[in-house]
């Protein structure tokens, strides 16, 4: 099967409504040195969108989930959260507002400690990059 996804870092997961800040934290991240991939800019032309998502969740050993009222109404991204999930990737919640989280988007996040955008944008990125070494160091001490 043709597989046209490059393995990045990160995965970044947003609802369109926060592309905006999700494009800015894509940007910020990938100025310290960590390959993002995010839709729609790394889906490749011609390609399936789920299966381009499927793939770079596949490749990526992090995923970032941007928590807000947007992400938490969007079906897309908890398909995302559960592929994530059901692939045992190491998931890395940034919470961009405040709101009450309900349904599939709460069970996937009710129990997950994250790292709140809008206090401390310097340090949310800092840990993100702290994951990805985190992660890229186990997957190498295990040799994948």
């Amino acid at each position: 099967m043709y597989d046209p996804v490059q393995q990045r870092d990160l995965f970044v997961c947003h609802s369109s409504d926060d592309a905006a800040v999700a494009t800015e934290i894509v940007q910020r991240l990938e100025a310290l040195g960590i390959s993002c991939w995010i839709a729609p800019r790394d889906v490749e032309p011609g390609t399936s969108y789920a299966e381009s998502l499927y793939h770079a969740i596949e490749k990526a050993p992090v995923f970032a989930v941007l928590m807000s009222r947007g992400a938490n109404m969007s079906r897309h991204v908890v398909r995302e959260l559960e592929i994530a999930d059901q692939m045992s990737k190491r998931i890395v919640p940034v919470r961009l507002e405040d709101f009450e989280a309900t349904g599939a988007f709460c069970y996937h996040t009710r129990a997950a400690h994250f790292y709140a955008w809008n206090e401390a944008p310097e340090i949310v990125l800092e840990r993100i990059a702290e994951q990805v070494k985190r992660a890229k160091t186990a997957e190498t001490s295990l040799g994948t």
